[in-house]
């Protein structure tokens, strides 16, 4: 179902204010297009200079203000991190922007949580191995984890045999010793997929508005279904 602009109140508020400053012509109309085409508040800063052009009505000055407050809009969000409770798909992508970087570079973020559901650690992982992974989970006594694979670029092919073996592979052990796995999120630019919808036969990569802040069903079979979907 398509998400209309007003759902979007406090976002298109926020927008209007600011291109009241940037743009002389319809604001309202300006800051719907943009919302349509990033999602949210959060991707319109994210953007980059090339793609907010795209959107007719944006100016040269327009978008330099958004891409100059790309590092003080980063360190706001980063500062929002510790109070964020990853329980939902829209979670989870807020975290993974909230560790953007200006690198076109892919990487993974891991996300360790306690029983309650708050954030014990979070952070990039570079060379990361399976031991290593789960000797942080133990070693912090986390009650849950999640994975986020954030890039640039955009791709029309979901998680594949190599994701979801990585992704098996990490769920075993966690679940022999106690700890709940979350959710793996493949997010590409400015779109995504979990695994949850990978293995119910999704292939789309949906955009950042269509993420659910519906809580997580609990207990979910991973290595069920990611078992059916290898064997195929």
């Amino acid at each position: 179902m398509r998400k209309e602009v007003g759902q979007y109140d406090n976002d298109v508020d926020i927008l209007n204010a600011i291109l009241k400053a940037l743009y002389s012509g319809p604001r309202a109309e300006l800051a719907e297009k943009l919302l349509k085409r990033f999602g949210s508040f959060q991707a319109i800063f994210r953007a980059s200079q090339e793609d907010l052009l795209r959107v007719k009505g944006m100016t040269e000055t327009s978008t330099a203000f958004f891409s100059s407050a790309v590092a003080e809009f980063r360190q706001a969000l980063k500062r929002a991190v510790k109070d964020i409770k990853p329980t939902s798909e829209y979670d989870l992508i807020y975290l993974a922007i909230a560790m953007d970087t200006e690198s076109a570079e892919k990487y993974r973020v891991h996300i360790y949580t306690d029983a309650n559901d708050k954030i014990i650690k979070c952070e990039k992982m570079i060379n990361e191995s399976i031991k290593k992974t789960v000797g942080i989970a133990c070693g912090i006594n986390a009650a849950k984890m999640a994975i986020v694979d954030y890039g640039r670029r955009e791709k029309k092919n979901p998680p594949g045999q190599p994701e979801l073996r990585y992704i098996d592979e990490i769920i075993k052990p966690l679940n022999a010793v106690g700890i709940e796995f979350i959710d793996y999120i493949d997010y590409i630019g400015s779109k995504f997929i979990s695994l949850r919808d990978v293995i119910n036969g999704q292939t789309r990569y949906k955009e950042f508005n269509e993420a659910s802040k519906e809580k997580y069903e609990k207990n979910v079979n991973f290595l069920e279904k990611i078992g059916s979907i290898l064997e195929e």
